[in-house]
């Protein structure tokens, strides 16, 4: 949230979201189990966004967490 703009707070960036298998990058179920083929990369995947947070330092997130995701795909190693 942009909380410091009084007159129109907005989300700036996604707030995370899925939880993630963090091994594989699979989107998990509430009782953690890995849902088959679904698959999740970048702020959705990583976790919620400090207010210090930059959107152009976020781009580790989607780079780390896609070769996550994209490896686990197509069964190589982390």
């Amino acid at each position: 949230m942009a909380l410091r703009n009084k007159a129109n707070p907005s989300a700036g960036m996604p707030l995370g979201g899925l939880c993630v298998n963090e091994a594989t990058g699979n989107v998990v179920r509430a009782d953690g189990t890995d849902i088959p083929g679904l698959f999740a990369a970048g702020r959705a995947a990583v976790g919620i966004s400090h207010t210090t947070t930059f959107s152009g330092l976020t781009i580790a997130d989607t780079i780390f967490a896609g070769r996550r995701a994209a490896r686990s795909i197509l069964g190589g190693s982390n």
